[in-house]
């Protein structure tokens, strides 16, 4: 047990257990190394590494061509303190680790001599209440946790972050030292870029629609705006709905709603999936929104659920939920995510830049920096070439409408012949179903200091509006400078927008206009230039927060 690495380890006290930890290299526990490869692994270090000496004329085996990418390991950090870390990638010299200790996973290279082969916990470690690093979630870093019982090839621990007891199998544990009582811990190698960041920020505004001669138009569109969830106060949830139909804007509240309450009710799933878990959430509420339908074609449906008749009304939603440095999106329809970060260019500091599954959309300059808007989503549109083949392989339709700046719809389905969709995908619209359907796409992000803000709307901006128009009109305002106001942000965005619309449809006609801004990072000093909308150019120059006006009256 002594011998055995307990959270954390200087090299020194490594040192005085070498000779009986690598004296029998059959007992040594690796991950993915056979006994031969340990024996070679365990000899060469004892030799090389730690005794600095070597018998002459004796070959003395490369170490690191027996590490493999995946395999775990120890490594020995700056600080002279081991932790647990997966080989990424490996040469004679260099190696490429990534830290599975929470709070400190990242990618980062080391020397190849500074690597251990990993220990996992054995059964007769580990007892009621042993203090252990433990692997859960899909993303594979090591949480803090406790024994609560051990079992024949596996245990019960309990995660100290999220409260929660699962089982874990013992080759996913290690022992880590007790945290010390009324005392600080110990300084951790390097900080993780997401506990640099500061709080995030958070400004909206939605604008009602307009239809000339039509009194009765509501505001079809919603918000979801959660910085902490429930059960999972580290946890946010970003998002915007687009309503349509008769009762579109009782769809998409019921919708916003139900997922508002619903998100942290299965916090094992959202942990150990988030993508599952988002699905999960939209098929319970597509599943919900058929029950109600079906009671009140069966005309027993009473109260509010009367109200929520999904047969040719539905919405659409775009939802990213942030989880630790992570941004997890889903998305069904036209609304649409994205995201505004300092271009490569501007990240010479950095050596770890954002991580993405998807690829930058397109660069802007503004105010002298220059920036990279990713789409965090994308739009569900008929005539996308993927979704019409899917429409039509189901047995639907796409066409569109006589008249001007008519837009491509969804057409089929029994009792909906007259009935056409612009958006391919929608939770509810039972009518168009099955080539309208409620299946989301999903992206992941991983966030860094180099990513700005995020926008969600709906296509009330997205129709007159480009991804590099909103991104830079929301950097233009200052908004993102310390103290600065994203509701005056999104209400300028909003504004636009409807300034747009009544130029586009000569007053005629104006969609519902939506957005939700979240900030994660303040942008460096620059100098910006905006417009007020009475017309009158306001010049303002931001260094540490201060603006200084002047203004000119043409």
């Amino acid at each position: 047990r002594q011998r055995t690495f307990a959270g954390r380890k200087s090299v020194a006290e490594i040192e005085e257990d070498v000779d009986s930890l690598f004296g029998d290299a059959t007992q040594l526990v690796t991950s993915g190394v056979d006994e031969k490869k340990s024996a070679a692994v365990a000899g060469t270090a004892a030799s090389s590494h730690f005794d600095g000496t070597a018998e002459k004329n004796e070959p003395v085996p490369e170490p690191w061509k027996f590490w493999e990418k995946g395999m775990r390991c120890n490594v020995i950090w700056d600080d002279e303190q081991s932790y647990p870390a997966e080989v990424k990638a490996i040469d004679e010299k260099k190696a490429q680790v990534y830290f599975l200790q929470y709070g400190l996973n990242d990618t980062v290279e080391v020397d190849v001599s500074r690597i251990l082969p990993f220990q996992p916990a054995s059964r007769d470690q580990l007892a009621a209440g042993t203090p252990v690093w433990a692997i859960w979630c899909d993303d594979g870093i090591m949480y803090k946790a406790e024994v609560r019982q051990v079992l024949y090839g596996d245990c019960v621990v309990n995660f100290t972050e999220f409260e929660t007891e699962v089982q874990v199998d013992f080759k996913d544990l290690i022992l880590r030292a007790p945290d010390p009582e009324g005392e600080a811990q110990k300084a951790k190698p390097f900080k993780s870029k997401v506990e640099r960041r500061p709080q995030i920020r958070c400004g909206s505004h939605s604008i009602q629609g307009y239809i000339r001669g039509d009194s009765t138009k509501v505001n079809q569109d919603c918000r979801i705006e959660l910085f902490s969830i429930p059960s999972l106060p580290s946890a946010s949830l970003f998002g915007v709905l687009d309503g349509h139909g008769p009762k579109g804007h009782k769809i998409s509240q019921e919708v916003s709603k139900r997922i508002s309450e619903m998100i942290g009710k299965q916090k094992q799933r959202l942990l150990r999936s988030p993508r599952k878990h988002l699905s999960c959430l939209i098929d319970d509420v597509v599943a919900h929104l058929r029950s109600v339908q079906t009671a009140i074609q069966s005309g027993i449906a009473r109260g509010t659920n009367a109200e929520l008749n999904a047969f040719n009304s539905g919405t659409t939603a775009v939802m990213t939920l942030k989880l630790r440095d992570r941004l997890y999106t889903a998305n069904v329809g036209d609304s649409r995510g994205i995201l505004c970060r300092l271009s490569s260019s501007a990240m010479s500091d950095s050596k770890h830049g954002p991580k993405s599954e998807m690829k930058t959309s397109s660069t802007v300059q503004v105010c002298g920096l220059n920036l990279e808007v990713v789409a965090l989503s994308k739009d569900h549109k008929p005539d996308d070439p993927k979704e019409k083949k899917r429409i039509t392989k189901a047995g639907g339709e796409v066409r569109v409408l006589p008249g001007p700046n008519q837009p491509p719809r969804v057409f089929g389905g029994a009792g909906a012949g007259r009935f056409g969709l612009a958006v391919s995908r929608s939770i509810g619209d039972f009518a168009l179903h099955p080539y309208v359907i409620a299946d989301p796409d999903f992206t992941e992000y991983k966030i860094s200091e180099n990513d700005l803000f995020a926008v969600w709307a709906s296509d009330g901006i997205w129709e007159h509006m480009g991804n590099e128009e909103v991104a830079r009109m929301i950097v233009e305002s200052a908004a993102l400078k310390k103290n600065g106001d994203l509701d005056a942000a999104a209400r300028d965005l909003c504004n636009r927008a409807r300034e747009c619309w009544r130029g586009d449809t000569d007053g005629a006609y104006q969609d519902d206009i939506t957005c939700v801004i979240a900030q994660f990072n303040e942008t460096p000093d620059h100098e910006i230039s905006v417009e007020r909308i009475d017309g009158r150019p306001l010049s303002r120059t931001i260094s540490d927060g201060v603006a200084s006006t002047s203004t000119e009256v043409l």
